[in-house]
This record gives C-alpha cells, structure tokens and sequence, in this order.
C-alpha cells in the first residue's frame, strides 16, 4: 500500500522514519533522497523574481539568472501565502504560518479565528503550553461536528481525534463558539477586541487567524483566470486555461467538486501532467502509466469522488 505522504512509486517516508506524522526536517531529509535517487537538477536558494512568456517560451528572471522553457510547472504550495484579510483590520492578528514556537506564548487568553486544519492545530498546542490559561476558538462555521469521507471538506481524522480526546486534559482550556463569522478586529488600549455580527471577544494578545490561505498561484495571478471561488480555472491536464503550457500542482487544484488539498490527493496529479508533456516529445509512456495507475497516482477519471472520496 502506498504511502500517503510519498511522491513516487516504491519509497516511503513513514518507513525510512520509523514515524507516521513526520517534522518537517524528517519530510525534508525524504526529499532530499528523491533528489539524490533520481538526480534532479536542483537549484536551492534561487528567488523567482518575474516570470515572463514571449512567444512559446516562458522566461523565468530569478536571483541567481535566467531560465527559459517551454513547459512551466507551478507548484509553490499555499503555506506561504496566508489570506490575510478575511475581514476588516484582520492585519492586526497574528497568520497561523508565523508561529514559530508555541512555547514562546506568555501566560495569558488567546484567541484563534478559523477552526478547520490551521486553527484546530494551533488550539491543541496552545493548550499544552502550560502557561497559557485558555483558548477561544470561533468557527464561522460547525466544521468539527461536520464529519463527511472527504477532508478537504470537514476536518481529519487526525485533527478530530485531537480535539475530541476526552482523555487529554489540557483541551478543557478551549471553548469552542460555533457558526460565528468576524467582521472586524480593533487594536484597543488594553488590547485587542474582535467583533462579530453579535458579539464582542477581548484578548490582551493579537488574535491568531486561521482562515485559509490564497495560493502560490496569486504570484502570477495574470497568467490564471479564477473561478467565483477564488481557485485557478484548469483544463483536463492541469493546465492554465489562460496561459498554454502553464501546469498548477498543488492544493489548490481543482476540478468540479473534487478538492486535490492534500499530498495523498495532488499527487494523483502528477502523473497526468507528465505524461501530457512527454506525449508532446513523443515519447512512449504507456508501461509507467499503467505503474502509476496501479499505485493510484493517476487519477484521471474524477466520477468515482463526486460523491464518497474513495479514490
């Protein structure tokens, strides 16, 4: 069985760790195997400046030069790139990606704006920090009594095993307000008040916000047409419908009511970008394709997650 934390065929980072839910210097340290097994041209700590396309080839100015190439794969993840201003003065809270350490929180309340993934994690460590006293989360919605198949639509199973362990102590720091959506943040003198359409939260501390994340394509929004919802509009092979030979992978990838938002789940794309281009050059891929499918990493008939995410 294939690990859902792999990118490729035949490895497994749970195995090499010895660890389910690894640190990211363990998911790292994966990464860089592949790198090293599959000797991929690397360049670390090169910026991406602009990004330009004239003609048929896109020109990518970075700090350490020019690269050019016919075949653009975008995939800058989400985590860097925060929706910072879900509401009126949101700028005033601190974004759930800043955190660096939970054991720097001082003794004292602390409010947390967003209870799916983000918000869920933050209260759980929040409440292990000893000095912190308590912990507001305000859900806009009821997103941990939602209990649907697909967690791109209701929360983990891991996250809700967390925050529902009536064994673990610490979580009776948290309250929970459910179907709460917050209109404005004020910076007041003796610290922070958060408004909703009916109530008023204090906090001596910035509130933490947990309200999801805008996507590395908004790097180079210009090259993207968006749907309503705010996510990329994509052709059947993941492509830019806007910009030719412009690919999105990530978890922003969407397509009709199939969310690709974890790992397990846009990788099953990957495949199917490769496979586009090295039809272009002419190449026989047929034997990998069916590998692939055979590892379900290449999901390219979506009825089967209209309904039950059993893919």
């Amino acid at each position: 069985m294939l690990d859902y934390n792999a990118i490729a065929i035949n490895t497994s980072p749970a195995i090499s760790t010895g660890k389910q839910h690894l640190s990211g210097l363990e998911y790292a340290e994966y990464l860089n195997q592949m790198v090293q097994s599959f000797k991929l041209n690397v360049n670390e700590n090169c910026k991406v400046l602009t990004l330009k396309k004239f003609k048929n080839i896109f020109i990518i100015q970075t700090n350490l030069g020019d690269f050019q190439c016919r075949d653009l794969i975008w995939a800058t993840g989400e985590y860097k790139f925060p929706s910072i201003k879900p509401f009126k003065e949101a700028e005033l809270c601190i974004p759930f990606s800043k955190i660096k350490s939970y054991t720097d929180f001082k003794e004292d309340n602390y409010i947390v704006i967003g209870a799916y993934e983000s918000g869920i994690d933050v209260a759980y460590n929040l409440s292990k920090n000893n000095e912190v006293e308590g912990i507001l989360l305000i859900d806009k919605t009821d997103t941990i009594k939602v209990n649907e198949q697909d967690p791109s639509i209701s929360i983990s199973p891991y996250s809700r095993q967390r925050i529902l362990d009536n064994s673990n102590t610490n979580l009776d720091k948290i309250v929970i307000y459910d179907d709460v959506e917050i209109n404005e943040v004020v910076k007041t003198q003796d610290g922070y008040s958060v408004f909703s359409k009916e109530d008023i939260f204090t906090t001596t501390q910035p509130p933490i916000l947990c309200t999801g994340y805008l996507g590395g394509e908004y790097q180079i929004k210009d090259f993207f047409e968006f749907a309503q919802n705010g996510k990329p509009i994509l052709n059947d092979f993941d492509e830019s419908i806007k910009t030719k030979n412009l690919f999105l992978v990530g978890p922003h990838v969407q397509h009709q009511n199939v969310i690709f938002c974890f790992i397990y789940k846009f990788r099953q794309r990957f495949g199917i970008i490769a496979n586009h281009i090295a039809q272009y050059y002419g190449l026989d891929n047929e034997k990998t394709i069916e590998k692939y499918r055979k590892n379900v990493m290449y999901l390219d008939d979506l009825s089967c997650c209209e309904h039950n995410c059993i893919c």
